[in-house]
């Protein structure tokens, strides 16, 4: 009887994870190809004791060029995890989609895929109370995190970036811009309609805390300053970190410890 109502538990939560830090492949409708997802949970969380526990959930944007893999190489995600009590995923960004419905590739709808397709499928594998779900990244990943949640407010309780490109236009035609968004000069309004920065005045007026830094030397920092008084002009909540540090994995390792820190606060505030 008592291995019955296991199984039968068991049923209803999913499946339990072998492993701390696991790789899924999903084979997405919306991007036209396979998409690996590096996932990582707490090391006690197929423990019976946690067995009816839901987690919050971070989603991590990778930069550009890179892929699943740049935040489990840059930080110790397994340590996090079980720091904080949470689910932490890592979806593919395919190196240069930059997080979006690509207005200038067709057949390659990353956003669709993010929320369509990825989300589901992280309620589907994981216990996630989705009351506390958040969302950060690191330079085009940065972008991704925060056009997200400015767009779609409703979904997340927290968001963080780091060495984010938050405004577009201070970077035409630069890392794969021109093939997901066409070329500036011929596309300014495309570039503008996403870019972060004029995407603040979505939440105004909304409890939706934002913390995001960087470094002094980044070749980013101009758009974090620009970001910042956009929010300060809506009236937006947010924690502009900065100091010495430019574009590079030494810096978002000691950066995204603040990210933590901050979604951890969150988790426990109510």
């Amino acid at each position: 009887m008592r291995t019955l109502l296991a199984l039968l538990l068991m049923t209803l939560i999913g499946p339990t994870l072998a492993q701390q830090t696991s790789v899924i492949t999903m084979q997405s409708e919306e991007v036209g190809r396979a998409v690996p997802v590096t996932t990582v949970v707490p090391s006690d969380y197929d423990k019976p004791s946690n067995i009816i526990r839901h987690y919050p959930v971070v989603f991590m944007l990778h930069g550009w060029d890179a892929d699943h893999t740049q935040w489990s190489e840059t930080a110790d995600l397994e340590a996090y995890a079980d720091e904080y009590n949470m689910v932490i995923v890592c979806p593919d960004g395919l190196h240069d989609s930059w997080y979006v419905n690509a207005p200038n590739v067709p057949g390659q709808d990353y956003e669709d895929f993010f929320f369509e397709e990825l989300f589901p499928k992280v309620r589907e594998l994981f216990r996630w109370d989705e009351e506390r779900t958040f969302i950060t990244g690191l330079s085009m990943g940065g972008f991704g995190a925060m056009r997200f949640y400015l767009t779609r407010p409703e979904l997340f309780a927290g968001a963080c970036a780091t060495s984010g490109i938050l405004d577009l236009e201070m970077f035409p035609n630069k890392w794969g811009m021109d093939d997901v968004f066409g070329r500036y000069e011929y596309n300014e309004d495309v570039y503008a309609a996403h870019s972060p920065v004029n995407l603040v005045e979505n939440v105004a007026g909304m409890n939706k805390p934002i913390l995001f830094d960087c470094g002094t030397s980044d070749i980013a920092y101009k758009a974090a300053v620009a970001f910042k008084e956009a929010c300060d002009k809506a009236g937006v909540e947010a924690t502009f970190l900065s100091g010495v540090g430019n574009h590079s994995h030494t810096y978002w390792r000691q950066s995204v410890a603040k990210h933590f820190e901050f979604f951890g606060e969150l988790a426990n505030s109510e």
